[in-house]
């Protein structure tokens, strides 16, 4: 990784805003969450009917190198990873 994990962190994000006002006012969207902590592993739970459940398939996304590099040079285990930083955008629609 070129750039330092720090440096890498502070660029501006994507924002989706534009893609999900129109989702939003098209009544598509019947959950989101901002995941700031519990990551996917606590968080999508939540957002999910009672009953009911998900499949996160890993590799079906891209990973941005950071967070790989971050994971490699904090020997962070796959399951804290999943609890800690933002690995996918997911729309449940």
């Amino acid at each position: 990784m070129k750039a330092k994990a720090g440096a890498e962190l502070m660029h501006t994000h994507k924002s989706y805003w534009p893609v999900l006002k129109k989702l939003i006012a098209a009544e598509l969207v019947h959950a989101m969450a901002h995941i700031t902590g519990g990551g996917i592993t606590d968080n999508l739970p939540r957002v999910l009917p009672k009953g009911t459940g998900a499949m996160v398939e890993m590799g079906t996304w891209p990973v941005l190198p950071v967070f790989t590099h971050m994971q490699h040079i904090g020997n962070v285990p796959q399951d804290d990873m999943m609890r800690t930083f933002i690995w996918v955008s997911a729309w449940c629609l």
